[in-house]
């Protein structure tokens, strides 16, 4: 491995982070064949063979699931199914057996608008809207009545294979940003696994980021990798050690296996700005950069003590998504891995998040879980604070309760000065929390 660590300008976006590398593909190949015309098992993996691949949704685990229902109240679980010809929701409340519901909108029809979809998320200057809505006809609004009937704040969210790449909460109402009605808590399989209501503690902190420099990374015959800091990266965890007493820091050169290591089983949040990278075909060979240039396989994290952990957070990714769609695989590896590894509940991104629209959020996110929120309704808050930096008809109730500052060079600015608009889903909706956010 060639590594060289050059100085890089400040900078908004977080580059190359939980990346799905597509160096092998040429753009427009498909990373799978087309799929038959009968039902995908949930979260199937075209990595079947792998250690860390994805594994089925089954009843127990379901039902694992199902009896924390009661205990949660103001929450349901929406399971969608896609197969060749059709959808198939199952919504379950507290009070009785899954509904279910048949959505005739086949599978490509759902995957070129999941595509659709995406490439305006991850784009700022365009408008996600008619997919947003499209997306919200199929798997919501079947469903809103019994939502509204139920008093719903929370949707625990089952999804199944190319709807890994669906972030729920940026579904659109025609109103309104499903966001600005629910908390949404994802699950994977692996998620059920850990599944429960823990009574927490105050938070235990450790923060780690990485947040000057660049590595060049060799990796096989291909073109080295050019990995670089999270300016802002800096700011977040500075934020995060000023609002939580004996927060463990570390940055940079201090970012090293070395020092990592020793601390996660000292801590209940593990704070992650770091760079990953995922290779579709070759998941093992999949790596986090440290701070200090080391870097880990992701066969070396899944022996991490996390068994503690109630929560641990990376705040930076790039899912590098081209033309195409897999079963999921891509954007949820990493948060199984953690799972596996004993993680409660997880929260990562599934595209290449603004550096600064992080920081924002990350704050927000911090400052509601300061207050004994659980992580999903933090979330939730969160996005909501970015939302409401733009006013419109649907949002203007939130300013009472919510001010969210931009910058104006390089700080979070104090209250009077200039706001950023970053209410595009883009900033907020990238950032999916799965597990135990209850």
């Amino acid at each position: 491995m060639h590594l060289t660590r050059t100085p890089q300008p400040r900078q908004w976006l977080r580059f190359a982070a939980c990346s799905l590398t597509l160096a092998a593909f040429p753009l427009g190949w498909s990373l799978l064949p087309a799929l038959p015309s009968q039902a995908i098992a949930p979260a199937q993996s075209i990595h079947s063979n792998s250690s860390l691949s994805e594994t089925p949704a089954t009843p127990p685990r379901m039902a694992r699931l199902q009896s924390l229902l009661p205990e949660l109240e103001t929450a349901v679980i929406l399971a969608p199914q896609v197969y060749g010809d059709r959808m198939e929701l199952s919504l379950t409340t507290k009070d009785g057996a899954p509904q279910r519901y048949t959505i005739p909108v086949g599978e490509t029809e759902l995957r070129q608008t999941i595509l659709d979809f995406r490439q305006t998320l991850t784009s700022p200057g365009t408008d996600p809207q008619p997919a947003a809505q499209q997306l919200y006809q199929w798997l919501i609004e079947p469903i809103q009545a019994e939502l509204a009937a139920a008093g719903v704040e929370t949707i625990l969210y089952v999804p199944d294979g190319m709807l890994h790449y669906v972030p729920l909460a940026a579904l659109h109402t025609g109103d309104q940003w499903l966001a600005e009605r629910y908390a949404v808590n994802s699950f994977t399989a692996a998620a059920m696994d850990v599944a429960s209501r823990p009574d927490r503690q105050p938070p235990q902190i450790l923060a780690a980021a990485h947040t000057a420099g660049s590595f060049e990374i060799a990796v096989g015959e291909g073109q080295p990798l050019q990995l670089q800091g999270f300016p802002f990266a800096r700011d977040e965890v500075e934020a995060i050690a000023a609002r939580f007493a004996n927060t463990t820091v570390l940055l940079d050169e201090a970012f090293s296996p070395e020092a990592l290591l020793p601390e996660l089983g000292n801590h209940t949040v593990v704070h992650l700005a770091a760079n990953t990278w995922v290779f579709a075909d070759r998941p093992e060979e999949s790596f986090l950069l440290f701070g200090n240039g080391d870097r880990r396989s992701f066969n070396d994290l899944r022996q991490w003590p996390l068994s503690q952990v109630d929560l641990l957070v990376l705040s930076a990714c790039e899912t590098g998504i081209r033309d195409t769609l897999d079963d999921g695989q891509a954007v949820i590896t990493f948060s199984n891995l953690m799972h596996n590894a004993g993680a409660a509940a997880v929260v990562a991104p599934l595209w290449q998040v603004d550096d600064f629209g992080t920081k924002v959020l990350m704050a927000a996110f911090y400052a509601a879980i300061a207050e004994g929120t659980p992580y999903a309704t933090a979330l939730n808050q969160a996005q909501r604070s970015l939302i409401a930096t733009q006013s419109s008809p649907a949002t203007r109730q939130l300013k009472g309760s919510i001010d969210v500052r931009a910058v104006d060079g390089e700080e979070v600015f104090p209250p009077g000065t200039r706001q950023r608009d970053l209410s595009h889903p883009y900033y907020w909706a990238p950032f999916v929390l799965t597990g135990s956010g209850f």
